[in-house]
């Protein structure tokens, strides 16, 4: 899959895409959200991506598209934590240069 990012000087809301070209997997709608950033040399990727309501949203949709692929998904068959797509955003947000809440 490749990741594709789009910086916009101006707030828009976020919503869904009907244009999935970018997703190996096919599967659609996929979540688009832009916001002002600033980005610098030291911006990291958790603050271009906006930060933890970002982040959260980008592991519930990654989660939901897990569960929906039949090649994948057995590996959450099972139960998972309750929390798993929090804890989720957690690890990414810190791998990415946000807050360390996961470690």
């Amino acid at each position: 899959m490749r990741i594709r990012w789009r910086i916009s000087s101006g707030l828009t809301k976020c919503g869904k895409s009907r244009d999935v070209s970018a997703l190996s997997s096919g599967l659609a709608p996929r979540v688009a959200c832009e916001v002002p950033v600033n980005v610098t040399p030291d911006t990291s990727l958790f603050d271009a991506l906006g930060g933890d309501a970002a982040v959260l949203k980008l592991a519930q949709a990654w989660h939901a598209r897990v569960l929906a692929d039949e090649v994948v998904a057995h590996a959450f068959r099972r139960p998972v934590h309750p929390q798993h797509t929090e804890r989720l955003a957690a690890y990414w947000a810190e791998a990415w240069g946000g807050p360390p809440r996961y470690s």
